[in-house]
């Protein structure tokens, strides 16, 4: 809405079709639900198209948080540490309406050397891929594990039963990224607690904000406004109770003093959220050089579109927190990351012909445009 000089309201005109492509491709459908109905932004069609999408959402929460318990259960059971990661999490831990999130699949992390008897949980629990088969038996899960487990720039496979979608990881990172983070330290500062009515592994909130951090700033480089509303959200529920000088410090070390600074910035321009004073005084000088690619893609809903750009912003991205960053390299083995994870986590989407594409074409592309 707004307003003539005889204070009157008047109707301003909404491209609802581009409105409803940039929730989808932000994930924030149930936020823009909320928002309409306060304002009335929507035609009716569009207002039912995402009431159904809200309560279809909400019944895939229900789904999961039932099945992750069973889950969870079983890795207890087996002696295996594992952590619930991500989406899940945020909202249990710190949705004030944990229905406002919209989710995708389901995060699991193990610690490297549990990866072997959790894959036969997971094949107990009728979980399979292409080199993880529900029916095969236990001996033969071992040499395809192993050599999964050698190429060091994966460290996750994305599994599913017919009950779950899950992302299994057994690390953060790639080696090839420019960040740095002790993996093993989220396990070892986790704790039990509850979990809609059972005793799970959940990481500590430090913990859950520097794998936020990771996650949303070190890999997808904050390219969705649902990174941003969970740095908002996370911001709301723990601000009062984090050392921010500490945490400064300590981006610094892992090499993601940039990344966190921009995300802060984010959430300072566009939802003129209140932050603490040492990160206020750090964002006087700081300087984002990427808010101009991010604000662009944030428009044009084109993250990931293609993997020349994706990869060619990666570069230009994480090259700002490590001046010994080497491109090249980079490209090496982001492209044995895509060519390993795509061929044996969805082969029947990985043709020869993304092969070819990923080993000779794009490295000479991204090389000249380095």
């Amino acid at each position: 809405m707004g307003k003539k000089a005889n204070g009157k309201e008047t109707e301003i005109a909404v491209d609802e079709r581009k409105v409803l492509k940039l929730a989808k491709f932000h994930r924030i459908r149930p936020l823009l639900f909320e928002y309409d109905k306060k304002t009335s932004l929507l035609a009716i069609k569009n207002k039912e198209y995402l009431k159904i999408f809200v309560t279809q959402n909400a019944l895939k929460n229900l789904k999961d948080i039932y099945h992750t318990k069973k889950l969870l259960q079983q890795f207890e059971t087996a002696g295996i540490p594992a952590i619930l990661h991500k989406g899940l999490q945020y909202q249990f831990e710190i949705y004030e309406n944990p229905q406002l999130r919209e989710r995708g699949d389901i995060d699991v992390l193990v610690q490297k050397k549990d990866v072997l008897p959790s894959m036969n949980v997971l094949k107990d629990q009728g979980f399979g891929s292409e080199i993880l088969n529900p029916d095969q038996p236990g001996t033969e899960i071992g040499q395809p594990i192993e050599k999964l487990l050698s190429f060091n720039y994966l460290y996750q496979l994305p599994v599913n039963n017919k009950s779950l979608l899950l992302d299994f990881q057994w690390g953060v990172k790639s080696d090839f990224h420019s960040f740095h983070f002790p993996y093993p330290l989220i396990f070892h500062k986790a704790t039990l607690r509850d979990f809609y009515g059972i005793r799970v592994l959940q990481v500590d909130k430090e913990s859950l904000f520097w794998l936020m951090v990771i996650h949303h700033g070190g890999k997808d480089q904050w390219m969705r406004l649902r990174h941003l509303a969970d740095l908002s959200a996370f911001m709301k529920t723990y601000s009062t109770q984090i050392d921010w000088e500490a945490i400064l410090i300590t981006a610094r070390s892992y090499g993601l003093q940039q990344v966190l600074l921009d995300g802060f910035q984010y959430l300072k321009t566009l939802l003129s959220i209140s932050l603490p004073i040492p990160i206020e005084e750090r964002l006087e000088t700081h300087e984002n050089r990427v808010y101009k690619m991010v604000f662009n893609t944030w428009q044009t809903c084109t993250w990931g579109d293609s993997r020349f750009e994706l990869t060619s912003m990666y570069i230009r991205y994480l090259n700002r927190d490590n001046r010994n960053f080497d491109p090249g390299y980079y490209i090496k083995n982001l492209q044995h990351h895509y060519q390993k994870k795509q061929a044996m986590a969805y082969p029947e989407k990985y043709t020869p012909t993304d092969f070819i594409y990923d080993t000779i074409k794009l490295p000479i592309k991204l090389m000249r445009n380095k």
